[in-house]
């Protein structure tokens, strides 16, 4: 099947084998595509017509795509509705291209890695988080803010959790299978993280290295330890959020 593609979706292929778990965003000129099962999910959520591509042909494949200029909205949909990113740019000009215009992915995106974070709710954080067996970290790169608390129980690290909301878990491949058996579902995105060293600080600072290099750790704060006493101390951010959801409860209770 594959020996009749064109050039270019070959090299589509070799970028989605490695990202297999990821829509791509694959630059295609003015516009970033999508393709077969990426196009079928991406679509809907972004909100954009579902199409096709060589319709009369072995290669035909569903597509949809967004103008490269304005891509912040539909990736942070995507984000949002807890699927990873992976950005496909041309990194050579087409002008000068002889041949196939070489593209790889430059950017890899989670709802924890936002793409533009002006396209976040102001009033709700965007946690990232880990865990290991006595501490569950927090750090949102949009702000810097970064804390810790230890615990001792499994519903103290679940409250914690249910409190602080994080858009995305990231756990070694051990604990994720633990959570799995252990029936403990989550909103956020669960992300496996290879490396099983280290505590849950040391795992979250190593998984922000990877997705966006050295640079980024230096917009996050110091990790505080956080006392959990009676009440949870949380952000004001988190604050915030609470307060104008009770007040929507309040506007729609009759």
């Amino acid at each position: 099947m594959q020996a009749k593609l064109t050039p270019l979706m070959q090299q589509y292929w070799e970028v989605k084998a490695q990202h297999t778990d990821k829509v791509i965003l694959f630059r295609m000129g003015d516009f970033f595509e999508m393709f077969h099962q990426d196009a079928e999910t991406a679509a809907p959520i972004i909100g954009i017509a579902l199409t096709q591509r060589n319709k009369k042909d072995a290669e035909s494949a569903k597509m949809c795509g967004v103008p490269y200029h304005s891509i912040a909205t539909p990736i942070a949909k995507l984000l949002a509705a807890g699927h990873k990113v992976a950005i496909c740019d041309q990194i050579e000009d087409p002008a000068l291209a002889k041949g196939l215009v070489k593209r790889a992915v430059t950017r890899v995106l989670t709802p924890g890695m936002v793409y533009d974070p002006d396209t976040l709710d102001q009033l709700s954080a965007n946690f990232l988080c880990s865990y290991d067996s006595s501490s569950i970290a927090f750090a949102d790169i949009t702000t810097g803010e970064a804390f810790q608390y230890t615990f001792s129980e499994i519903s103290e690290r679940e409250e914690i959790l249910q409190l602080c909301a994080p858009v995305e878990i990231i756990l070694s491949e051990t604990d994720l299978r633990d959570r799995q058996k252990q029936g403990l579902l989550s909103h956020a995105l669960l992300s496996a993280f290879a490396s099983e060293a280290g505590g849950a600080v040391a795992r979250l600072k190593a998984y922000v290295v990877q997705m966006q290099g050295e640079d980024a750790l230096k917009t996050l704060a110091e990790f505080e330890t956080r006392q959990r006493r009676a009440q949870m101390r949380l952000s004001q951010t988190a604050i915030r959020h609470l307060e104008e959801t009770r007040q929507q409860a309040q506007d729609i209770d009759p």
